[in-house]
Order: C-alpha cells, then structure tokens, then sequence
C-alpha cells in the first residue's frame, strides 16, 4: 500500500519520490506553481495534488502532499 503521510514532518523517502516524480513529469506546472501568485499556486497546488491523489488511488494525505510542495518550491 503507497501511502503519503507525515511522519515527524517529514514523508518516507518513497512517498517524496512520487512527489518528485510527478513534478519532474509536468514541469511546466511546477515553473507556474514556483513562479506564480497565490490565485495560480492554488491552482497549482490543487492540481499537484490531484496527480498525486490518482498516483496513490486516493490513498495520498493532502496536508503531506502541500507540505512538502511548499518545502520544494522554496528550495
């Protein structure tokens, strides 16, 4: 079972692999989420979100996944 959750504040490495995966596959997303205002990094966030959600069947924490967007983004 993949499951994204926290653990300490941090995810399992493999869990960050699907993360990393997933923006490394769209990266025109990830310049946008990076690079844009609040309206566009919602959107964004809600769409790197969604991809991880299907990469996971549902099983992904949403909270974990925007934690650790947020970490990415700011370096």
């Amino acid at each position: 079972e993949i499951r994204l959750s926290l653990v300490g504040s941090e995810m399992c490495i493999r869990d960050r692999a699907i993360v990393d995966g997933i923006i490394a596959a769209h990266p025109e997303d990830w310049a946008a989420f990076t690079s844009g205002d609040d309206k566009e990094r919602k959107k964004k966030s809600g769409f790197f979100v969604g991809q991880v959600m299907k990469a996971t069947g549902g099983q992904a924490d949403g909270r974990a996944v925007n934690e650790v967007l947020a970490r990415r983004a700011a370096g």
